[in-house]
């Protein structure tokens, strides 16, 4: 069971968000903060019962008056589909579920979606689906969430609510119930049971079980009751909870480590790889035969999973994410602000959903299947797979982004915003060359980046490697709502400023830093190029 699209509706900021993905890869939320991101983790988990509307939830762009929705719709396995009801089945094996809340009824109302078996058309069924509290109990899989800030010491905790005790449970529950000392230990428990309640010689001090049961009987008795106390064999989460205990011993000195004296970073480390490790185990389950539906699915929703950790186990945790949502019962949706956690693959980008708040309102950018499939069939020897990396992702984040066709452009740019102390929500992104602007520009389209453009149009001259003309021509082509101003240079950017750096291209970004600081720029160039970042 995987999740095909969510829509949400009128929760907080997001007055109306629809969201596709493929399944099999990690669907990543990007944006600046209070963009609309942790919003759409929170009306999921609303959905899946793990968070409690608020009258403040409602959408203010609305004023509060219109209901929250959360529509869900699944692919379902063949097991899971022949299993469901009739009147849920809609075609290629989907589901889709709404949960609604008004201002009157803030614990919510879940109803499947239904195709009329004559028109064909699909409608919301007027009974709640397979009964409210039980979308929250398995019908529809297992929410694991991680905020951005999660204390490893509660999630360490002998408490049912902790991760670790819930892993361990996970784990060992069904197994105790099969080793034959599970039923010496209830037999014995049994027999200590009886041995508390025998009879004894009554001192006045309290022994026995029996004698506070006949003293508060007596108490009692003039309400006709009387009391007794039971003493219950301990269930397999009992035992769990009361002995298990995690240990971390430290390579080095043998010796065990307080965990909550570790680095940030470590703490971080063990809550990731405890909740991949429960993830990995509830998709390792063996399926049992099952007469009534109920969805296998975990979802993992992490909040700013980057926490913490550097930069290589920021790589080898979006690995590990990206292997778990390649398997049959695992998602895994995230809210980040770092670059390396966004993949270069072209596929990947369906996944990525960028947040932009408009007054009060979060709107949702993504690229369009459209585009990429006109990019394989248009620019087959073009692959954001070459050109995107961290230093460029970070055009998903910031307010606005100059393209630029290379690093002497960047380092130039560089230098003005710092020295004229310009606004530092823009971003100078290096593409490469001419030829990845067009693309480049296209893609801040689709994800809705403010952008400008500098480029040289090299006299009109056609060389053997770049058809200058015909180049100049896709830039001015690729100019959309979201281009803001496109500065070009009859010859290239050097010339135009008056410096002397007919040197190679690799040598070009010191030397143009040499006669910055050497005050070769004019005033008039630097108000010009400062207009030019600041528009």
């Amino acid at each position: 069971m995987k999740i095909k699209s969510i829509k949400i509706n009128n929760f907080r900021s997001v007055k109306e968000v629809a969201i596709t993905g493929p399944l099999d890869d990690v669907w990543t939320f990007v944006g600046q903060n209070n963009a609309g991101k942790s919003s759409v983790i929170h009306a999921i988990r609303a959905f899946y019962g793990e968070y409690d509307v608020k009258i403040e939830d409602f959408c203010r762009a609305d004023g509060f008056n219109k209901p929250i929705e959360v529509i869900m719709e699944y692919k379902l396995s063949d097991d899971e589909f022949s299993q469901l009801p009739e009147q849920y089945k809609l075609s290629d094996k989907t589901l889709a579920v709404v949960k609604r809340y008004t201002r009157d009824f803030l614990k919510g109302e879940s109803h499947g979606f239904t195709k009329d078996s004559q028109s064909g058309e699909v409608k919301e069924a007027e009974e709640e689906f397979f009964g409210a509290k039980n979308v929250a109990m398995g019908k529809l899989g297992t929410v694991i969430y991680i905020p951005a800030i999660k204390d490893l010491g509660e999630e360490l905790k002998k408490t049912k609510s902790s991760l670790f005790s819930k892993l361990i449970s996970r784990v060992l529950t069904e197994t105790l119930t099969d080793l034959p000392s599970w039923n010496d230990l209830i037999k014995n428990t049994e027999e200590f049971a009886k041995d508390l309640k025998s009879p004894i010689k009554s001192t006045g001090e309290f022994r026995s079980v029996n004698e506070i049961e006949e003293n508060l009987s007596s108490r009692l008795s003039g309400w006709g009751l009387k009391s007794q106390i039971s003493i219950s064999a301990p269930s397999p989460e009992d035992i769990i909870l009361s002995g298990a205990k995690l240990r971390l011993i430290s390579n080095e000195t043998g010796v065990e480590e307080d965990p909550m004296n570790l680095g940030s970073g470590a703490q971080r480390s063990i809550v990731n790889n405890l909740l991949l490790l429960w993830a990995e185990i509830e998709n390792k389950k063996p399926k049992t035969d099952k007469k009534k539906f109920s969805g296998e699915i975990t979802l993992l929703l992490y909040e700013e999973p980057e926490a913490l950790l550097h930069y290589d186990q920021e790589c080898k945790l979006l690995r590990n994410l990206e292997d778990l949502s390649g398997t049959d019962n695992s998602q895994v949706i995230i809210c980040t602000h770092s670059p390396n956690l966004i993949s270069a693959k072209n596929e990947s980008l369906k996944c990525v959903s960028r947040f932009v708040k408009n007054s009060g309102v979060s709107v949702k950018y993504s690229a369009a299947e459209s585009f990429l499939s006109d990019l394989k069939t248009n620019a087959p020897d073009f692959d954001f797979v070459l050109w995107l990396n961290p230093d460029r992702n970070t055009m998903f984040f910031v307010d606005k982004v100059v393209l630029v066709e290379g690093s002497s452009d960047k380092a130039f740019l560089n230098y003005l915003t710092k020295e004229n102390n310009l606004d530092k929500n823009s971003y100078i992104v290096d593409c490469g060359s001419k030829t990845n602007l067009p693309y480049f520009m296209k893609l801040c389209e689709q994800f809705g980046i403010n952008h400008s453009v500098m480029f040289d149009r090299d006299n009109e001259k056609k060389d053997k490697d770049v058809d200058h003309p015909a180049w100049n021509k896709a830039v001015a082509d690729a100019k959309n709502s979201f281009t803001q101003d496109i500065k070009e240079f009859p010859g290239n950017l050097e010339t135009y400023i008056g410096f002397d750096t007919n040197l190679p291209s690799y040598k070009k970004p010191p030397e143009i830093l040499r006669q910055l600081k050497n005050g070769k720029l004019s005033t008039a160039h630097n108000t010009e190029f400062v207009t030019f970042l600041n528009n």
